[in-house]
């Protein structure tokens, strides 16, 4: 394996001239939003990219496996875990009872209190289950918390924005997903309410990476799976040429509910409420010209 440090942090190293600078794009837009100190800033600070030459070793030495969660220090997430995880259930019920809960689950338990329309970043777990689930990232590090309160190791997965040429090199999304660790290997789940998750020929659910190099399992997934997941068979391909396309930046950050004492929990305005909206629309226009400039890529002036 080459050096594995030329693989981790905010700058690791990509060959790929386009996916670099659509993760740099990505990752510099972020960074207007997360301060040092936030629990998304220190996910991209540790995380490891997702190549040939990490794979073995993030599928295998990344994440340990025994956590370290001490019962009683995050109360509110154990009753919930409690409550939902019972221990006649098998370790796959017990995670989709989880990922279920995280998806829309707690909306039932918990009043939004926040007005109408409006949405925070940087929310500790706890937090984001009143505030209507927040974001991706949020509901990553929701379902990673409850995960590992019920026994499972859990990580987190970024898919990165990259550039579509087909569309005038337009900046698609990107995304904060999990793996979950059940039935003796790595599972792929989404993170927000509308799912996904591939099955393999041998009944386990497939993790990142073996999606990544099996594209097609996507195609393959029964109507069962596509109904479980609330999704057209259009959609569900879809999701996989969104988010788990070659095209993307993808890496792997450990995240550990026993840890959430380390960061600054100070809630960040999201979308048009953010006083810094604007200067991060100019900002994006100005990037993706010049990281796109520099490729000898010239966009139409707008």
């Amino acid at each position: 394996m080459a050096n594995l440090q030329d693989f981790i942090g905010r700058r690791p190293r990509i060959d790929d001239p386009l996916k670099r600078a659509a993760y740099v794009y990505d990752v510099t837009l972020s960074e207007t939003v997360y301060a040092p100190g936030t629990a998304d800033w220190d996910q991209k600070n540790r995380q490891v990219l997702l190549t040939e030459e990490t794979a073995e070793y993030l599928y295998t030495a990344y994440t340990p496996l025994t956590l370290q969660y001490q019962p009683g220090s995050r109360p509110v997430l154990e009753r919930v875990v409690g409550r939902i995880c019972k221990p006649e259930m098998t370790e796959r019920e017990k995670v989709f009872a989880i990922i279920n809960y995280a998806y829309e689950g707690f909306k039932t338990d918990f009043i939004n209190v926040l007005p109408p329309d409006t949405m925070v970043l940087n929310a500790v777990e706890e937090e984001v289950l009143k505030l209507n689930g927040g974001q991706c990232e949020d509901r990553s590090r929701l379902m990673i918390c409850l995960a590992q309160i019920a026994g499972f190791p859990a990580r987190l997965v970024a898919s990165f924005s990259w550039f579509s040429p087909e569309e005038g090199y337009r900046s698609r999304s990107g995304h904060a997903i999990v793996e979950i660790y059940m039935e003796g290997g790595w599972a792929f789940f989404e993170s927000l309410h509308r799912g996904f998750y591939c099955i393999k020929a041998d009944g386990k659910i497939a993790s990142t990476w073996e999606i990544l190099k099996d594209p097609g399992l996507a195609d393959r997934q029964t109507d069962a799976v596509l109904a479980d997941c609330k999704r057209t068979r259009e959609k569900f391909l879809w999701y996989r040429d969104e988010y788990l396309t070659p095209r993307a930046v993808i890496t792997l950050a450990n995240y550990s509910v026993w840890d959430g004492w380390r960061y600054d929990w100070r809630w960040i305005a999201s979308g048009k409420a953010n006083p810094r909206f604007q200067e991060r629309q100019v900002l994006r226009k100005q990037l993706r010209r010049q990281l796109l400039g520099e490729l000898g890529i010239q966009l139409p002036q707008a």
